[in-house]
């Protein structure tokens, strides 16, 4: 196998030309001073997307939930959290010294939470954490289980849960449009259901970078500050801001093709006795797999040689993630090469 096949994650994805030359007519403006017209259309169009008054362009999918947590949390509070969630996972140092919260998790191997735990984790939260429940937090797709979907009903009874003490709830969408073309629903729908949301560009929209977080014009204000603070303030950002506008109007409805592609892949793979298939059926664009009775490091070694790029930083846990810049015939071939090395 000459070329790499890179299926380590949706964020490898390269901006199409057609991408690219939006760029060069965009109209630019002193974004900081609310002067650029390309960020105020893509902010404009995301808030409409999901109902929501007000949005916010942000360089990425973490800094969209810092600034989140910070304008709704405050220094000495909880914030709840799916353990399995990014926030819980990678994100507890940066809300500790950026808002000073403590992240609490909660919740199954799913990232679903237990029925009665939210209302139980808050009446508690004071005696048990020592600190006040401030903010509810959720993710869709869930990544750490294979790009799992949270149903709409999980998310608004997670969010009556919280509202029903004062709580808001955060959506962390970062790949949020893959649920919504499977599901269907409307995306106003999930937008009721939670205070705030974002979404990341970068993924399988296959923007180079950016993420939107959208929610009432309060609240979007206070992460506006926050971001300004963070240095994520900028100028001419619409030289961002239209590729973000370009994926929002043409990569939705191919991301169906990625969830396709992960199907067949998981198909091929889970064929073998050699596999195991740990998440079936899968929901998206994410495949989960650990080899049976193989070493996990020659794999990766015998991978890398025959030009397949897997994601091995959970080994024994391996994930495999299409996109838009690899094709049916890549996934097919990455999928008979695992096959021949375990078989060999």
């Amino acid at each position: 196998m000459e070329r790499t096949i890179d299926l380590r994650s949706d964020t490898i994805t390269l901006p199409s030309r057609e991408m690219l030359n939006t760029v060069l007519t965009a109209r630019l403006g002193d974004s900081l001073r609310n002067e650029d017209e390309t960020v105020r259309t893509l902010e404009k169009k995301a808030a409409e997307i999901f109902g929501k008054e007000e949005g916010l362009l942000l360089i990425s999918g973490t800094m969209a939930n810092q600034v989140a947590l910070a304008a709704q949390a405050g220094r000495g509070k909880i914030v709840f959290s799916p353990e399995v969630s990014h926030i819980a996972r990678k994100e507890r140092v940066s809300t500790s010294l950026i808002s000073g919260c403590a992240v609490v998790g909660f919740g199954n191997e799913r990232g679903f939470p237990r029925p009665g735990e939210i209302e139980d984790l808050i009446l508690r939260c004071r005696d048990v954490f020592g600190g006040e429940a401030a903010l509810v937090t959720l993710e869709n797709t869930v990544n750490a289980s294979g790009g799992l979907i949270l149903p709409t009903e999980v998310i608004r009874e997670t969010a009556d849960a919280a509202r029903k003490h004062g709580l808001p709830l955060h959506l962390d969408g970062s790949r949020i449009f893959n649920a919504l073309v499977e599901t269907g629903e409307d995306p106003k729908t999930l937008g009721d259901a939670c205070t705030t949301l974002c979404f990341c560009l970068s993924k399988g929209l296959g923007a180079p970078l950016g993420s939107v977080l959208v929610g009432p014009r309060d609240v979007i204000e206070r992460a506006r500050e926050w971001r300004n603070l963070l240095g994520g303030g900028m100028r001419q950002a619409g030289v961002f801001a239209a590729p973000g506008l370009y994926a929002l109007e043409n990569n939705v409805e191919r991301l169906r093709d990625d969830h396709e592609k992960a199907r067949e892949f998981a198909r091929i793979i889970s064929s073998s006795p050699r596999v195991k298939l740990l998440n079936d059926p899968v929901e998206t664009n994410i495949v989960l797999f650990s080899p049976v009775d193989y070493p996990v490091d020659k794999l990766w070694k015998k991978t890398k040689d025959r030009g397949v790029l897997l994601d091995f930083r959970r080994a024994p846990i391996i994930r495999a993630v299409t996109h838009l810049n690899v094709s049916r015939e890549e996934v097919r071939e990455a999928a008979g090469a695992i096959i021949s090395i375990l078989d060999e």
